[in-house]
């Protein structure tokens, strides 16, 4: 198996990053008490690794934010392999 090309690794931190940012002030307007439903369309940022853990109000805020993040790194990643791993047998 080839590896990854670190064009594609890259390119699945950027979308990591921008999806831990979403989360980031995603929890930060939760916490300020200034969420509204303008924020939904970072909300959807966070599928499908958002749905992995249930809500619970208080238990282990900064734990599962931590987790959600490692998630969310996981997660795009895999996503951008999958896309190139499939781009390139597509174009053989």
């Amino acid at each position: 198996m080839k590896a990854i090309p670190s064009s594609v690794i890259r390119f699945g931190l950027a979308i990591a990053a921008a999806r831990i940012s979403a989360l980031l002030v995603l929890v930060w307007l939760e916490r300020t008490g200034r969420q509204t439903i303008s924020a939904l369309p970072l909300v959807f940022l966070l599928y499908p690794e958002g749905l992995l853990l249930p809500y619970r109000a208080g238990a282990g805020f900064v734990a599962r934010v931590i987790v959600l993040s490692g998630l969310l790194v996981v997660g795009s990643l895999a996503a951008v392999a999958i896309v190139s791993l499939l781009a390139k047998q597509l174009s053989r």
